[in-house]
């Protein structure tokens, strides 16, 4: 029998030992895998997202007459975020028809619209406008309609321009491409957004769809985070390993935040970013005659009200899922308000209603994140609004021009 030859040999032990590494990563793959399955299994406290908190049935949702499997499900299926008209900077939100969510040239349905109108109030803000955590008949939007309603009967139609993660330019951006008259009343409800993406992200963009990541392009605090994130986001879902991964990506607190003076800059440029948002905004409806209203939202970190052991427990899992959040929205509030006054010197009608829920019940629950409200939550802001509207005189000037 002939003996191969010692170069063959070798090859063979090459190939061998090849052999041998890879089954040893498979191997390792397959271990780490199930290692992080594990993980991930007896942690979810820390890694649950907003449908699977949802499906708890939170005390926000607890006694809901609209709370069930089927809502939950319309939820999930009606959140698809498309690019906004070519060239646009923000996102728009497909159509969709259900029992509990509408939305029809991406403008979620705002309920008991009058047939006829005469005026409109053209309402804009980030996800807090457009309210996915309530059915149509519920939202700021719709709640404010049934106020009109009764104080000015049939005259007004209120329409919802909420898109999930607006800014404040971004919202100015939308309302340059819609036709505004001189019977249109525009108003911003807004802030959070204006902190969260220019703040803490340092992103002043705002979400996009080609941005990768849910976070509108996150900064995080070294290369291998900025590397690892787009990776782990793609494959977020298939597995385990990438969850995990996206998870400790995700939970770096900003690296733009370590500096004091890098904080100060961009709290700089949040603000006259804001302002000059605003301002734009004022300009474009009353050039075309119309009103301009501006209102400065709430969020569970800048309230007076003493928290209860279930808002606690929010902010502790928002400030897991975004390190250092609440101290970037405790940083940024004063620097809206700063905004707010520069463009009030200029003409901006703006209220701040940020305590707007600080005197509810006690007891009531109306936050199911730091910023998303159920349907009590957004009855109180609609009311807040609607007392602001009225009391300063300048819709009830307008509307008596119309009749």
């Amino acid at each position: 029998m002939n003996k191969p030859s010692p170069k063959r040999s070798k090859r063979r032990a090459r190939l061998l030992r090849l052999a041998v590494v890879l089954m040893s990563v498979v191997f390792s793959i397959v271990v780490i895998e199930l290692g992080c399955r594990v993980y991930l299994y007896f942690y979810s406290v820390d890694v649950i997202d907003g449908s699977e908190f949802w499906a708890s049935c939170p005390p926000p949702f607890q006694g809901a007459p609209y709370f069930n499997e089927d809502f939950l499900k319309e939820a999930q299926a009606c959140f698809k975020p498309v690019s906004g008209p070519e060239g646009a900077n923000y996102l728009l939100f497909s159509d969709f028809e259900g029992e509990y969510f509408n939305i029809a040239e991406s403008r979620r349905k705002t309920t008991d619209q009058p047939a006829g109108h005469t005026a409109r109030i053209l309402l804009f803000g980030g996800s807090t406008v457009f309210c996915h955590q309530v059915p149509d008949r519920y939202t700021i939007a719709s709640y404010l309609q049934r106020l009109c309603n009764q104080r000015y009967g049939q005259i007004i139609k209120v329409e919802n321009y909420g898109t999930p993660a607006m800014t404040a330019a971004q919202q100015t951006a939308r309302l340059r491409s819609i036709p505004i008259g001189p019977n249109d009343i525009v108003m911003f409800f807004d802030g959070d957004n204006d902190i969260f993406y220019p703040l803490y992200n340092a992103n002043v963009s705002g979400w996009l769809l080609d941005r990768g990541g849910h976070n509108g392009g996150p900064r995080k605090s070294a290369w291998f985070h900025q590397f690892l994130h787009p990776l782990a986001a793609r494959l977020s879902g298939t597995s385990a390993i990438a969850d995990v991964l996206l998870t400790i990506c995700e939970r770096q607190p900003p690296k733009h935040l370590a500096t004091k003076d890098s904080r100060d800059r961009l709290l700089a440029d949040m603000e006259e970013g804001y302002t000059n948002a605003l301002l734009a905004a004022r300009a474009h409806a009353t050039s075309h005659g119309g009103l301009f209203f501006h209102f400065l939202q709430p969020n569970l970190f800048i309230t007076s009200r003493p928290l209860s052991e279930y808002e606690e427990e929010l902010i502790l899992k928002d400030v897991r899922r975004w390190p250092a959040v609440d101290t970037v929205f405790r940083l940024g509030y004063p620097q809206l308000r700063n905004a707010i006054a520069s463009a009030g010197a200029l003409g901006l009608v703006s209220h701040d209603i940020s305590n707007a829920l600080d005197n509810r019940a006690a007891g009531q629950e109306v936050y199911l994140d730091f910023l998303h409200l159920n349907h009590e939550g957004n009855a109180l802001v609609a009311n807040a609004i609607f007392d602001k509207l009225t009391a300063d005189g300048l819709l009830g000037e307008k509307l008596a021009r119309l009749k």
